[in-house]
Formats: structure tokens, sequence, C-alpha cells
């Protein structure tokens, strides 16, 4: 099949939805499928992103285009792309977007129609019931003046839960649905990739880790107040926080300067490549209490790099705890320090964790299942374009 992947950008420090649509157009190219990935020009430079994806299994085979981001005019209306889209998308079999609110991905559903070529969005969290209540009026906007159709008139919605899926039913949506959750490739994260000696150099001994964007539905107002709690009972602990500025970073940085442990709580930005996998390699724990997660992509990497986990039910990964990779508690100080309390006296129990977590993601999670019935799920779109009920 031709297909074609779009994400509004490929930036590793935009989240999970450039994580995710490159890494099933990866599965998809292993697959032996022809395969594009489209975004609109990176923010850095093309030679960073192949730092960061160019080691990923199948991703060489990905043709990449770049739509130009020449004028704050194009930004918000992305008309220029939406001209050249005929070049790139005329062809395909089906063409996959990745995200909301993005003028870009809404032009390239609106190309779509009017060619007749079957899309589907994966929303990426972005209609649950949290989301949609932040920025409420302009959501509002954004779906009469388009969204609402675009979502409408998709081949199916992909969502990465099934409590996704029924937020979104909220919305009166008629669209079919396809529930499919993240993935991880245990190849990638046991890659034997180059760290920056001077990086690892100033890591501390034992550390937490939270991996994520800072943002406040991410919980690091509470992770805060569990590490002071959790500082005073264990002084060799520090806490990492690594992440791109979501809107969180003032209010992160007030928190550790007034913080009586604050010295130990290291917030170092955006971290990737083989700096991450050492992250994820040397923490004690990953520490993830979201008030709000479709399906934590920086989970299904913890877990396969046999790192145990704590987050919280709104992280909707009930398989965590049942497979005995880490526990899910509420979502308060105490109950996160006591969980992470137990992992830090305990190493045998965080290497059978470790060990359950990577089995876990290797038998239930790995991209070349995920990428094949993804596929077929697109067949059947095709097939069936106004089937209903396809997951």
């Amino acid at each position: 099949m031709r297909l074609v992947h779009i994400v509004d950008r490929l930036d590793p420090s935009d989240g999970g939805s450039p994580a995710v649509a490159v890494r099933l157009a990866a599965a998809h190219a292993l697959e032996g499928h022809d395969v594009t990935i489209a975004a609109h020009t990176p923010s850095g430079t093309v030679l960073e992103l192949k730092e960061v994806y160019d080691r990923m299994p199948g991703f060489g085979d990905v043709r990449q285009i770049f739509f130009e981001e020449d004028s704050l005019f194009e930004r918000l209306s992305a008309v220029a792309a939406l001209r050249s889209m005929p070049t790139y998308l005329g062809r395909a079999d089906f063409v996959h977007l990745h995200g909301l609110w993005r003028p870009l991905l809404l032009r390239a559903a609106q190309y779509c129609r009017s060619a007749g070529v079957p899309y589907a969005i994966t929303p990426h969290g972005m209609l649950n019931n949290w989301a949609m209540s932040q920025k409420r009026a302009k959501k509002a906007l954004a779906m009469r003046l388009g969204w609402r159709r675009a979502l409408s008139e998709a081949a199916f919605l992909h969502f990465l839960s099934s409590d996704e899926r029924i937020d979104a039913a909220a919305l009166g949506l008629r669209t079919p649905a396809v529930i499919r959750p993240n993935g991880v490739s245990i190849a990638e994260m046991s890659a034997l990739t180059p760290v920056d000696p001077a990086f690892a150099a100033v890591l501390p001994k034992r550390y937490l880790l939270f991996l994520a964007r800072l943002q406040y539905s991410k919980g690091l107002d509470v992770l805060c107040e569990a590490f002071d709690q959790l500082a005073a009972m264990h002084p060799e602990l520090h806490l990492i926080i690594a992440g791109p500025d979501f809107g969180f970073g003032h209010q992160l940085r007030e928190l550790i300067a007034q913080s009586a442990h604050g010295a130990r709580m290291h917030a170092i930005g955006g971290v990737y490549g083989g700096n991450k996998l050492h992250l994820l390699r040397q923490a004690v724990c990953l520490c993830h209490p979201t008030r709000h997660e479709a399906f934590s992509l920086t989970i299904l990497e913890a877990l396969a790099s046999a790192l145990p986990v704590v987050t919280t039910a709104q992280s909707h990964f009930p398989e965590l705890q049942a497979s005995g990779a880490g526990f899910i508690t509420e979502l308060t100080p105490d109950a996160i320090g006591a969980a992470v309390s137990t992992l830090v006296l305990d190493a045998k129990l965080r290497a059978r964790m470790g060990a359950a977590g990577r089995e876990l993601v290797a038998e239930r999670y790995g991209w070349s299942a995920i990428a094949r019935d993804m596929t077929d799920s697109y067949k059947e779109a095709i097939r069936s374009p106004f089937a209903r009920n396809i997951s």
C-alpha cells in the first residue's frame, strides 16, 4: 500500500504525536509498504532529526516531505501546503493524520475528502474530557470551522484506549472507531546508542525520573510535593525532570526554589537519543503522576528499558500493575511517595518489576504487531468506507 502519515511537526519536543507517527511509519515500511511521512519544516535541522530517528528500524525507508512555513499567515492557514498536497497525497491509498487543531492537519483532511483519498485521524488524547475542557471556547470554534466535519468524515478515528473512545463519544460523532495502543520497539530501546560522556558524568547516582513535557496535566506539582517527603527519608535520592517546557516551566522553577530539597531536584530540559536511553537505564524508577493521558509512550519506553513505573489511573494502563511491572496510585503526594519509597528500598522488587515490564511490552506492545493491525484497519476502511464499528 501507498501510505502517508501526516503530523504537524516531527520535532521530538512536540511529544507523543511525532514519536508515534514516526514509529508507526517505520513499522509500516518494515512491512514492505511505500511510506511517506509529511510535516512542517522542523524547527531545528533535518540533521538533528536524523540523529534522533535514524537508528529506528525501518525509518531509513520512509520518505520525508516537509511543508515550508515562510510566514505567520502560512503557519495559521497552511494554504501553500494545501496547494502542494496533490503532489504528495494524490497517489496515496490511505492517509493517517496524527493530532488535532493544527491547520496543516485540517487542510490535509480537506484535501483527502475532495480527492476521494480515505484518511484516519489519531487524536492522541486531544478529545479526552480533560483536554477538551482546556481552552474550551477556542476548541468549540475550531470544531465549527472545520474540525467536526474532518472528524465526522474520516474513514475511522484511531483511539489509544477504550476510555479515550468513551470520552470522545460525548461529542456525538458517528465516525467508526479503531482502538489500538501505542507501541514500543525493544530493538530501539536496547540499542547501544552513544551517550554524551559529559551528560552522564553530571548525573546523580540515585534518581527518580520524570520524562515528559512540562505541563500542568502531567502532575509535576504533585510529584515535587511527593519528592519533598521522599527526600527527607532517602538523603541520597535525587529527582530528574526531563522534558521540554509546555507551559509549566515557570511554576516548576518556583516549586524547586521553594523546596527545602530543591538542590536535589534537577529540571534539565528535553533529552533525546542516547542520553534519554541512558536516563531510563540508570533511574530507580519512572514517576509519571499524570492527570490526563491517552496512552503514554514514555511508560512503554520505561518498561522496554526494564524500569519500574509509578503512575496514576489517569494513564489508562491497568496492565502495568496487573503484570507486576509497577504501581498505579492515587494522584496524591502520599500515595506516590509511598510507592516510590517501596521501590527505593527493595532492589529485588525493582528487578522483578523491570523484567515483568520488559516481558509485557515484548508480548503485547511491539510496533510490528500494531502496524499489522493498523494496516488491516486501513484495508477494511477502503473496502467498506461507510462501515461502522470496525474495531
